[in-house]
């Protein structure tokens, strides 16, 4: 009612999910049962949009028996994606983008992925830099257009990079003091938060511009 003549592309029913669930396998049942008994009023009041539910890309690599089974009734699977070394928030190589789409997309042959989010920080406390989120964005458009037929969409998230105070707010709503953590959020943004262009935001209009977008 708020947004009468809006376009919903997609519907994401939770976010994430398997970071709660975890590796409980009565949980993911139950998850499951309810995401089917929700979806059909979703699909009702959306008709246009693909409905699905979000995991983590690490999640769609190891728990890959429950992420289909939760998805079993779709031909579409909600990732969100950022490629850092396992247990922390260090970043992984720029070029890593392309194995990973391979992976994911072998992993499930009959889906098509959609990247709901997307992105690399620019934080030092990453191990990463300006110009290495640059280098990210260059990569995951030319993985791109390997997998464009399995990949309809990529969300880059954010365009701006968030305030010591809203960091702070994400601080104490996740309970999580992490430098790590907290540095992936505060530089994940394509622009600074006083609204500069870092390089990544530049690649990303010319990576666009290339394809005609």
């Amino acid at each position: 009612s708020k947004l009468p003549d809006a376009k919903v592309f997609f519907v994401s029913i939770g976010n994430e999910v398997d970071v709660t669930l975890g590796t409980s396998e009565q949980r993911w049942r139950e998850y499951t049962e309810f995401y089917r008994a929700v979806a059909p009023f979703v699909e009702e009041k959306f008709p246009q949009a693909v409905i699905g539910s979000k995991v983590t890309f690490e999640s769609a690599l190891r728990q890959s028996d429950s992420v289909k089974q939760l998805g079993s009734d779709q031909d579409e699977l909600f990732v969100t994606y950022y490629p850092f070394e396992p247990g922390g928030f260090q970043v992984r190589d720029e070029q890593s983008v392309h194995d990973d789409f391979r992976r994911i997309l072998d992993l499930y042959p009959d889906k098509k992925i959609y990247f709901t989010e997307i992105g690399y920080p620019s934080g030092k406390d990453n191990g990463s830099s300006e110009e290495k989120q640059a280098e990210f964005i260059k990569q995951a458009f030319i993985a791109w257009d390997t997998y464009a037929t399995r990949v309809p969409y990529l969300n880059f998230l954010w365009l701006h990079d968030k305030s010591k105070k809203e960091v702070a707010e994400f601080e104490r709503y996740y309970g999580i003091s992490d430098k790590g953590f907290l540095s992936f959020l505060g530089t994940l943004g394509l622009r600074t938060y006083e609204g500069e262009d870092k390089p990544a935001y530049t690649e990303l209009r010319k990576s666009a511009q290339e394809r005609g977008w």
